[in-house]
């Protein structure tokens, strides 16, 4: 288990801190709905307005609802029965009520919540986000939410939505198997996390020596020389990790560099998953950024990547992220 599992209240300083701030932008929109009892960030596949988005980008949205509920002292869960990674990950907190819940869900008929807030306008993303909370006729409400938290997420939001998506065994045999493999120890590494972006893991654009001399130049930037860590290369694309082996790890005389070769992954939303192997291997990716002491972070995303940058937000690991200058 990588957090407790415990499940501590909500405080009243925190809700009054956020309604203060939001009050202090436009006035306070308030839940007025007796009936919904608990809001449930579900992930799928696909909703009735399209595909899902990726891992991270539900973990963000999971950090973004968990605050509109202690906003409003509404009961938070995650849900993902009905996603290939419901086969390595367990919900720890509630799993019996889960189950339950699971079989009455209507999952043809799950919305992406789309009026978000990555302009970071919260104030308007808040009451969008109550006004359909309002509109809600049941107890449960199920959707799929990707927004940004409206603040920096608290220990008590990140350890209820980490207590959420724990490792399996099968997961947690997986993640231990490859760090031993690669020679890692946890708190003991860091990761250089590369996205690429969706042109080249769901387009399949070939490597280019500009995005190679970058990626480079980037590494050779931000590792310390006489730093006594390892450094584990993750990337989205295999390719590039192939030519990335071949400079760090074949042609340095050195194991300050560990690369995994070989195995698989994929992006997690899109309509994009492959095969059950490969979300296995996207998921140890994320576990064992997850078990790092620092993520150096690449993206051509000015929003970073949400992979790496709510994992470390989500376990407490920094993250320095450089933006890539390649074409997206």
């Amino acid at each position: 288990m990588l957090f407790s599992n415990s499940k501590p209240n909500y405080g009243t300083s925190v809700r009054t801190k956020f309604t203060k701030m939001l009050d202090n932008m436009v006035p306070f929109t308030s839940l007025n709905n007796p009936r919904l009892k608990k809001v449930v960030n579900l992930f799928q596949k696909r909703y009735t307005n399209g595909n899902s988005m990726g891992f991270g980008d539900y973990i963000r949205g999971s950090l973004a609802l968990i605050q509109i509920c202690q906003i409003h002292r509404l009961q938070f869960d995650m849900n993902y029965v009905n996603h290939p990674v419901s086969k390595f990950l367990t919900n720890t907190t509630n799993n019996d009520e889960l189950s339950i819940q699971s079989n009455s869900i209507n999952y043809n008929g799950i919305t992406m919540f789309t009026d978000n807030n990555f302009d970071r306008n919260d104030k308007t993303f808040h009451k969008r986000m109550v006004d359909l909370l309002n509109s809600v006729n049941t107890s449960h409400h199920y959707l799929f939410c990707n927004s940004f938290p409206i603040v920096h997420p608290n220990p008590t939001q990140r350890r209820i939505v980490a207590s959420k998506i724990q490792p399996n065994e099968v997961l947690q045999e997986a993640i231990q198997g490859t760090m031993t493999e690669l020679g890692l120890e946890r708190g003991g590494y860091r990761v250089i996390h590369i996205r690429t972006g969706d042109r080249y893991l769901l387009n399949n654009a070939r490597l280019d020596a500009n995005l190679i001399n970058k990626v480079v130049s980037t590494i050779n930037k931000n590792v310390a020389k006489l730093s006594p860590f390892k450094y584990l290369i993750l990337s989205d694309n295999t390719e590039l990790k192939k030519v990335l082996a071949n400079i760090y790890c074949k042609n340095n005389n050195t194991d300050k560099f560990v690369i995994q070769l070989g195995k698989s992954i994929t992006h997690l939303g899109e309509g994009a998953v492959k095969d059950d192997e490969s979300v296995k291997n996207t998921l140890v990716d994320f576990f064992l950024l997850a078990q790092s002491n620092a993520i150096i972070s690449m993206s051509p995303y000015l929003h970073e990547s949400s992979f790496s940058k709510y994992c470390g937000i989500l376990f407490g690991i920094p993250n320095i992220f450089n933006k890539l200058d390649i074409p997206i």
